[in-house]
């Protein structure tokens, strides 16, 4: 018998969402970068062992308070799709950064529990704390909701994942595949080629980079050896565009060298990259 399970992989901003779904995956779907909800929508990585499948849903991370006025749509936008993702699952697996405790890892328990969804803790970055700070933190976690299951993880060494992805398969219900056996995410290659030099420019301006930054695909080649890549970086000011362009286009140079350098390994093919930026007041 067939069992397929929808596990929406939860969390507040930078807890390590997208790390652990591209670890349990095997191949990197979700970009990772030092900025917060470098996620913006619903990524989903899919793995298929024996006579089960498990889908993952990257949600975006989730904000208990306010980003401010100039940023109020986009974080709507962004809760709207963490909850979509999390109402539509069959089991939730909430992560907390260790490193992080904080009052709104609390109140994202209890908000957990109200949605009567099989829920599973990760508290994750183990490796980086005492064991003294981190057994307390578990049992005041779980004081806030009762999980099904709790997990001490390192998504960044791997450290108890094994033992994580174990129980989602065995707790998987029964129902039929919603994917063919091979494939590893549903996103589209160009949603994903816009995701992978969108990483680039938040990788490389950390500090400087516009938070709205988007990346739109205006063409796309593809034959048996190569793909040909046109893609516009847009943001929302002039002051943004020469940032990222840097002295001579250095800037710009550079995120379309290492971009193209991960899309190449992503796909096994050769690919021409062009990067274009445009200033687009108001894009959200």
């Amino acid at each position: 018998m067939k069992k397929c399970s929808i596990v929406a992989v939860a969390g507040l901003p930078n807890s390590g969402k997208s790390t652990l779904v591209n670890l349990l995956v095997g191949v990197k779907i979700s970009i990772i970068s030092p900025k917060p909800q470098t996620t913006r929508t619903q990524i989903r990585g899919i793995i298929t062992e024996g006579n089960t499948q498990l889908i993952f849903i990257d949600t975006p991370g989730i904000l208990t308070g306010s980003l401010g006025s100039g940023q109020e749509k986009l974080q709507k936008e962004m809760s709207r799709a963490s909850w979509g993702g999390i109402q539509s699952s069959d089991m939730i697996l909430l992560m907390i950064d260790a490193e992080k405790k904080s009052a709104d890892g609390i109140e994202l328990c209890k908000k957990i529990a109200r949605e009567k969804i099989p829920a599973m803790l990760a508290v994750n970055k183990i490796d980086k704390i005492s064991p003294k700070i981190l057994l307390p933190l578990v049992a005041e976690l779980n004081a806030a909701h009762t999980f099904a299951a709790t997990f001490m993880i390192s998504a960044t060494t791997g450290s108890g994942v094994d033992d994580l992805k174990k129980y989602l398969l065995e707790n998987a219900k029964p129902a039929p595949w919603l994917y063919a056996e091979d494939e590893i995410t549903d996103a589209p290659a160009r949603s994903i080629a816009e995701e992978i030099t969108r990483e680039k420019i938040f990788l490389k301006f950390h500090q400087e980079v516009p938070y709205f930054s988007m990346i739109e695909t205006e063409k796309w080649e593809e034959d048996e050896k190569r793909i040909t890549i046109h893609q516009t970086i847009i943001v929302q000011r002039e002051s943004q565009k020469k940032i990222i362009v840097g002295r001579a286009g250095a800037g710009v140079k550079e995120i379309g060298m290492t971009a193209r350098k991960e899309l190449e390994e992503f796909f096994g093919k050769k690919i021409n990259l062009f990067l274009f930026v445009k200033v687009q007041e108001n894009h959200i």
